[in-house]
C-alpha cells in the first residue's frame, strides 16, 4: 500500500509537470546570472578584468557537465562524476599532467557560490544541495611555515634594508594571524599607540 501510494503521488505531480508552464531554469542560467553579478561588482571595485576571465575559465567544464541540469537535479552522483571525469583529465598544456584536486575545488566552489546566490535572489526556490569538495582542498591555502622559510622571514623583518612598511605588515600578520585584506583595511582610528594595540572589526 506505501509503494502504491507513493507511486500515485508521483504520477500526480509528474501529470502536473506536463501541464505546467515550462519555465525551466537550467544551472547554466544560474551561472550566467552569478558572472554577470561577479563582472558588475569587479567593475563597480575597479578590479581586473582578467579576474572575470579566470571565474569564466574555472567554469568552463562546470557548464559542460551540470549546465543542461535543473538546480534541482545537481546531487551527490552528479559532483562525485564530475570530480572523477575531471582527476581523469589531462591539463589543456601537453606534458602537464592530471587536472589537480585544487582546481575541482575551485571549480566546485563557484558552483556553489553561484547556486547560493540563486536562492538569495528568489531565482531558484528549492534547497541549495551539498557540494562536496575533494578531500584535503578545502583549507589547502593554510599551512606552516617550514623551518627555512621562518628564518628567512625574520631574517628579513630584522634587515633595515626591508621597506618600513613592509616589515610592520608582516609583524602585525605574525602577531595577529590576520587576513592580508583586514590588515590592508586598518584605518588610523583603529591604532592605539599609547597601549600599542590594534583592533580588528568583530566580524574580522
Amino acid at each position: 500500500e506505501a509503494s502504491e501510494r507513493a507511486a500515485r503521488e508521483f504520477f500526480v505531480r509528474w501529470q502536473n509537470a506536463r501541464v505546467a508552464p515550462t519555465i525551466a531554469t537550467t544551472v547554466s542560467d544560474l551561472l550566467d546570472d552569478y558572472v554577470s553579478w561577479k563582472r558588475t561588482e569587479h567593475e563597480r571595485k575597479g578590479r581586473s578584468p582578467r579576474l572575470i576571465k579566470n571565474i569564466e575559465s574555472a567554469l568552463r567544464e562546470v557548464r559542460a557537465h551540470f549546465g543542461p541540469l535543473s538546480p534541482d537535479e545537481v546531487n551527490y552522483r552528479y559532483v562525485e562524476s564530475y570530480t572523477a571525469r575531471r582527476r581523469n583529465a589531462d591539463k589543456e598544456a601537453a606534458g602537464e599532467g592530471k587536472v589537480s584536486d585544487r582546481t575541482i575545488s575551485i571549480e566546485l566552489a563557484y558552483l556553489r557560490s553561484a547556486l547560493k546566490r540563486a536562492v538569495k535572489t528568489e531565482a531558484f526556490s528549492g534547497k541549495i544541495p551539498f557540494i562536496e569538495l575533494p578531500e584535503g582542498t578545502s583549507k589547502a591555502r593554510e599551512r606552516i611555515l617550514t623551518p627555512d622559510e621562518r628564518l628567512r622571514l625574520k631574517a628579513a623583518v630584522s634587515d633595515t634594508a626591508t621597506p618600513k612598511h613592509i616589515r610592520a605588515f608582516v609583524i602585525i600578520g605574525l602577531k595577529t594571524g590576520q587576513r592580508g585584506q583586514h590588515i590592508r583595511n586598518l584605518r588610523w582610528e583603529h591604532v592605539d599607540f599609547n597601549r600599542g594595540v590594534l583592533w580588528f572589526r568583530r566580524s574580522n
